[in-house]
């Protein structure tokens, strides 16, 4: 047994030695993760991620010359995964004050406008202001933008939710009395869901919670993971590359 162990350990001086770069390359690799969230994080009909954001990283991954793995969390875990272990990058994440300081950031990926949607034959269409909706139940997801806003508001009456399909879900089945999405993102996943579309209402825009969306690091990652990352989105997007993926994906 002594005499077994004794090779193991040989063994393992004698790959360290011989392939010092793969040992250091699997120590140091970064770890990227997100969430669905159409258009710009989901699987297609052949299971494989598409949409904007993840060809922007696919993009940025192949403009440095690395090919990073891409893992689908609810956003609660992969937001977790990212602020508290180094050499981690999630996307796509809005950039606030209670986010700031956790993250090295890069970007914007895009714009994004928040609004507050709600159900016709079922919600309060007349919604004038954010202080009026405290009476009513509104559904977040967990840690994302929404929520911090609604808390920082002093929004006590909150739904909270692991995704986002289950807010909408939760929205027609008259469980709920609002939810707060971008255009793009609740219009995509309703179709998706073969729900009807036209029974969704914009009942109050919130321009406060509105923000540009980016990717981050976590604030400790080793800087040879993070900086040809950053230059090459700078790259893509003085090349135009950035603006010509938001005309595909209809995000200009």
């Amino acid at each position: 047994m002594k005499l077994w162990a004794n090779c193991q350990i040989c063994l393992v001086l004698i790959v360290t030695s011989l392939f010092p770069n793969l040992v250091s390359a699997q120590s140091s690799a970064l770890r990227v993760v997100t969430e669905l969230l159409e258009p710009y994080q989901f699987l297609d009909q052949h299971n494989q991620l598409g949409g904007y954001s993840i060809e922007v990283m696919q993009t940025m991954f192949r403009k440095a010359g690395v090919n990073y793995p891409i893992e689908v969390k609810s956003w609660a875990a992969a937001y977790s995964m990212a602020k508290h272990n180094k050499n981690t990058l999630i996307f796509s994440m809005a950039r606030t004050p209670r986010r700031e300081d956790n993250f090295i950031w890069g970007g914007p990926l895009l714009s994004e406008k928040l609004y507050v949607w709600g159900l016709k034959g079922h919600s309060n269409l007349t919604i004038d202001s954010l202080e009026s909706l405290k009476q009513y139940q509104i559904t977040v997801i967990r840690n994302g933008l929404q929520h911090e806003y609604l808390r920082d508001n002093k929004f006590t009456n909150l739904h909270i939710t692991s995704n986002y399909i289950n807010t909408i879900k939760l929205l027609y089945g008259k469980r709920t009395h609002y939810i707060i999405s971008a255009v793009p993102n609740i219009i995509e996943r309703t179709k998706a869901l073969q729900l009807d579309v036209n029974k969704l209402q914009k009942v109050l825009f919130l321009p406060e919670a509105s923000t540009d969306l980016y990717f981050g690091f976590h604030k400790s990652s080793d800087p040879s993971l993070i900086e040809p990352l950053l230059s090459a989105f700078d790259e893509l997007t003085q090349e135009g590359e950035i603006a010509r993926l938001k005309k595909k994906w209809h995000l200009e």
